[in-house]
């Protein structure tokens, strides 16, 4: 947090490879700008987390229910996002090549100039 307040002159960025988040409460937190490619969200119950900026390519979002998450100009470049759902929130600008979708559903989300074309 320290980080993103002083837009990058104190603290350190988050950055960790494939780190494995299932078990732990992130919901309402901001996670602007991480670097955490590989994540491990499968299964889980993601609310009001602002992903914004993030490196979040391969990370595993299978079975998980994305909740006013804010996922806007994210790399979510190989993604798998299988039996996902995500209701609310944003993936404005987000990349998304080559992800998984099968059985993806979306709820009252933006997917406004997501690449490739979500809706």
């Amino acid at each position: 947090m320290l980080w993103l307040a002083s837009q990058g002159k104190e603290g350190s960025q988050l950055s960790l490879f494939a780190p494995d988040f299932r078990g732990i409460d992130l919901n309402g937190l901001n996670l602007s700008e991480a670097i955490i490619p590989g994540a491990n969200f499968a299964g889980t119950e993601l609310r009001n987390i602002d992903f914004y900026a993030c490196n979040l390519a391969s990370a595993d979002f299978s079975g998980a229910t994305l909740r006013d998450v804010q996922l806007i100009k994210s790399n979510l470049d190989f993604a798998n996002f299988t039996n996902a759902t995500v209701v609310g929130g944003s993936w404005f600008r987000a990349t998304c090549v080559d992800a998984k979708t099968e059985g993806l559903t979306f709820s009252g989300t933006n997917l406004e100039l997501t690449y490739p074309e979500l809706a």
